[in-house]
């Protein structure tokens, strides 16, 4: 009997156990399904909804047009402005298995090939060919596949905040940067500083993500910088003799708010280096400053890392120095070789110019530190692993010219 008692005791405590944790699964799914409810579509059928409700969700309106059809706007933050048209959106639907979208572009034309993901972590880049784009570029036509209930489409691989801490964290929590805030943007997004800085005499110093859709060149930026980190005797011997500053996320609120190229100011944050009428680049000339100060550190060479619309470094001429005239001769020269081990047929693009009215990042660590100052370009359609690779043999050869070199100041 006591046995009986006892199973059919236990039998209870399992139905409740089980009861509760179903009305648990109920509680959230309902919640869940309230909070997607809260979220106001930027269109939506009772077949379909889009939505731009992430960082760097943008588009400027959207129709739909049939039972599995839409029309997005693509429009800039203000003009004039370079032809960046950034769009990045979602679609769900509970019964459709496609939707038919077209993106027409207003101040602009069709640049980006869409990338599409089934979580926003790993993207697939769309057929070329599939493509529908006339002659005048003014639109791009898809189909959009809907698996698991939601696709997210994008002009480029969404690459926020998270993806950069994400790349970060392990290097700070190794003690191989230093993490730090050096103030906020307009809307009061952090901006961050990353410093591998001891008692070395020399400096380098990169910047990126000035323009919200080069994604690509943030991409490079990442694998440079892991290069430099990576503890091989290569890296240990430059580290020992260079310093290491990276601001890496500059323009924070157009990222987060899909713009095509400026901050919520409605500037080009690569155009206010001198003027510093933005407090993105102001912020961070100052914070710069006080560091080579406090470290009693000199500045060698600067690198911005940027998309366009193919691979280039946009330098100094060799005769604008003084001194250390063939520092990025001799390395490009030396990374192009090292390219060609990988590609035979490859040939280095070198555009070198000065402007001292331009206030750019290039033009401006020049005429204040009198050193190599470097505008590094990947294009928009690179695949991530040649972009890798890339930045890697450009780091590698990099150190080794460096560390060639007399110091920059003996």
């Amino acid at each position: 009997m006591r046995t009986i008692l006892t199973a059919f005791v236990l039998g209870i405590l399992l139905f409740e156990a089980q009861a509760q944790a179903q009305a648990q699964a109920q509680a959230q799914a309902q919640a869940q399904a309230q909070a997607q409810a809260q979220v106001t579509a930027l269109c939506s059928s009772s077949d379909f909804s889009v939505y731009t409700d992430f960082e760097g969700g943008a588009a400027a309106d959207c129709q739909v047009v049939g039972k599995r059809a839409l029309v997005l706007q693509v429009a800039p933050e203000n003009e004039p402005i370079n032809n960046s048209p950034w769009y990045a959106f979602r679609v769900v639907s509970e019964s459709l298995e496609r939707v038919d979208v077209k993106i027409e572009y207003d101040g602009g034309t069709h640049r980006y090939t869409p990338k599409l993901s089934s979580d926003a972590a790993v993207w697939v880049e769309y057929p070329k060919e599939q493509l529908i784009v006339p002659e005048d570029k003014s639109s791009v036509a898809f189909t959009v596949p809907l698996k698991g209930g939601e696709t997210w489409v994008a002009a480029q691989p969404l690459l926020g905040i998270a993806e950069y801490q994400a790349w970060w964290e392990p290097k700070v929590e190794q003690d191989q940067l230093e993490l730090a805030e050096v103030g906020s943007s307009i809307e009061e997004r952090p901006l961050y500083r990353l410093t591998y800085i001891s008692d070395q005499k020399e400096l380098l110093l990169v910047l990126g993500r000035q323009h919200p859709p080069e994604t690509t060149g943030a991409v490079a930026m990442m694998a440079f910088i892991d290069r430099l980190l990576s503890g091989d005797a290569l890296s240990a011997r430059f580290l020992e003799r260079v310093g290491l500053v990276v601001y890496p996320f500059i323009n924070r609120d157009g990222v987060a708010r899909g713009h095509w190229r400026h901050n919520v100011g409605g500037k080009d944050l690569n155009r206010d280096w001198g003027p510093f009428e933005q407090p993105e680049p102001r912020l961070i000339n100052a914070d710069f400053e006080a560091l080579v100060s406090q470290h009693n550190v000199k500045l060698g060479y600067m690198l911005d890392f940027h998309s366009t619309w193919y691979d280039v470094f946009y330098t100094q001429r060799d005769s604008d120095f003084s001194r250390r005239t063939d520092f990025t001769r001799e390395w490009l020269g030396s990374f192009e070789s090292s390219m060609q081990e990988l590609e035979p047929e490859f040939t280095l693009n070198r555009k070198s110019s000065h402007n001292r009215e331009s206030p750019t990042s290039k033009t401006y660590f020049f005429e204040r530190y009198g050193i190599p100052a470097t505008t590094y370009e990947i294009g928009d359609e690179g695949s991530l692993d040649r972009i890798r690779e890339y930045a890697r043999r450009s780091a590698e050869t990099f150190m080794r010219t460096w560390l060639a070199e007399g110091e920059w100041y003996e």
